[in-house]
């Protein structure tokens, strides 16, 4: 099957880039790319409205805004000792503006 995205997606190494999104313990990236961000979180997230995400390698942090386009259950997690909560694989688009600050931000790493 012929690869139809435009830019290349990154595989993450979860302890190298950091995400933070507001009302949620656990972020993960899962892939990243130009475009979007693919993440795992214990908060559901609604198709078409946009988050902002808070991205970090090591010092270097930034600011997005990405819209929400997929989103399913993916399985249950054990957070904070013995509750289990549910967990979340999400797909965003960023927003056009952010695009020269995720490139700036990429290159870096």
């Amino acid at each position: 099957m012929k690869e139809k995205r435009k830019n290349k997606r990154f595989k993450v190494d979860a302890p190298k880039i950091q995400a933070k999104m507001i009302l949620s313990r656990k972020t993960d990236i899962v892939d990243i790319s130009l475009d979007g961000v693919a993440l795992q979180t214990d908060r559901r997230l609604e198709i078409g409205r946009e988050y902002p995400i808070q991205l970090a390698y090591g010092v270097k942090s930034i600011s997005v805004k990405g819209v929400v386009v997929r989103s399913s259950l993916s399985g249950t997690e054990i957070i904070g000792g013995t509750n289990s909560v549910p967990i979340y694989t999400a797909g965003l688009i960023f927003r056009e503006s952010n695009t020269e600050k995720i490139t700036l931000f990429l290159n870096a790493i």
